[in-house]
């Protein structure tokens, strides 16, 4: 199945309803090759941009080091990097375990030494300022003893002013390692709640979906980066288990590392949705309200909502409480 480019757009808006609404599963897709396996020695997460207004965007990143970087921004200036070290970012021992067992399909933190858990992390963030309104500028963030990290970023247009602005919106995309190799039965949602999807072909119960949730996330993300939007809008449910910290880790493989740097480029505003509530194997579940909130970007009104409890912080990881912070 192929999306129509042509189809009516409000607002330019590419609207990603489901993991296969953007996948041409049977498609030569030559995007594939605009997104290469990227390695960057020092970086952990490579740099993604967030927080953007008309003159200024944060530019953050995490790193095996604590020495503070320097981005610098073409026809700008250079900004070095504040410092911050996520102790809490930490692994459990059934992730340690994942991490060197035999079905890591996905090959996460392969060179992490047996029986270990990967180095903790610093994060690095910036504030860029002095830029003009509606306007792309390359970035270059050079982190010691790492490789340069090239990307671009735009800045948002003046509050009241009639640009147009496209934003892409997904969900649920609920990352985990597990996923990697791992396909399941098209009806099996349906069939756990005794529905009857696709009842009126019974053969059809026995049908796996194409490709597993790794392939169809990355799938979704080169479309994504085709259609360069100016923000992106994720509506709950980032990661499968908010407490545990490999699901991040794999988000970020997708978002802005080796798989994928659509964040490298593009502003997330995220709802965070019970998934990112969800407890660490290793502590007690936890479970929250939710209350809602917005955004207003250039006369488009985004209402989301998001989880919010004092139980994150008490959480063995704060990875909820540090995506929040962004």
């Amino acid at each position: 199945m192929k999306s129509n480019p042509r189809l009516p757009l409000l607002a330019n808006t590419v609207l990603a309803v489901s993991i296969f609404s953007l996948v041409g599963c049977n498609s030569n897709n030559d995007a594939n090759e605009s997104v290469e396996p990227t390695s960057h020695i020092d970086f952990k997460v490579l740099p993604y941009v967030q927080n953007p207004s008309s003159t200024a965007i944060t530019i953050n990143w995490l790193s095996k080091s604590e020495q503070p970087g320097t981005v610098t921004i073409e026809g700008i200036g250079s900004f070095v990097s504040e410092v911050k070290l996520t102790d809490r970012l930490t692994y459990g021992a059934s992730e340690i375990d994942y991490i060197h067992g035999e079905t890591n399909f996905g090959a996460i933190h392969p060179d992490v030494a047996a029986g270990e858990a990967p180095a903790v992390s610093y994060k690095h963030y910036t504030r860029i300022t002095g830029l003009e309104a509606n306007t792309t500028y390359e970035y270059t963030v050079v982190q010691p003893d790492s490789s340069a990290f090239t990307s671009s970023l735009k800045t948002a247009p003046n509050k009241g002013s009639r640009e147009a602005v496209r934003f892409i919106t997904m969900s649920d995309m609920e990352t985990e390692p597990e996923s990697t190799d791992k396909t399941v039965r098209w009806t099996a949602s349906a069939l756990a709640l005794g529905g009857e999807k696709l009842g009126t072909d019974p053969d059809t119960y026995t049908r796996q979906y194409p490709v597993d949730q790794t392939t169809g996330y990355k799938e979704n993300l080169i479309y994504a980066t085709q259609r360069t939007p100016d923000f992106w809008v994720i509506a709950g449910d980032l990661v499968e288990k908010g407490g545990r910290q490999l699901d991040w880790d794999e988000f970020w493989r997708h978002s802005a590392g080796e798989w994928g740097t659509l964040a490298s480029t593009t502003p997330i505003f995220p709802a965070l949705g019970n998934h990112e509530n969800y407890w660490h194997p290793d502590s007690p579940m936890v479970i929250t309200p939710t209350h809602q909130c917005c955004h207003t970007i250039n006369g488009i009104h985004i209402g989301i909502y998001l989880p919010m409890t004092p139980a994150m912080n008490d959480m063995k990881n704060d990875s909820t409480a540090w995506t929040m912070a962004q």
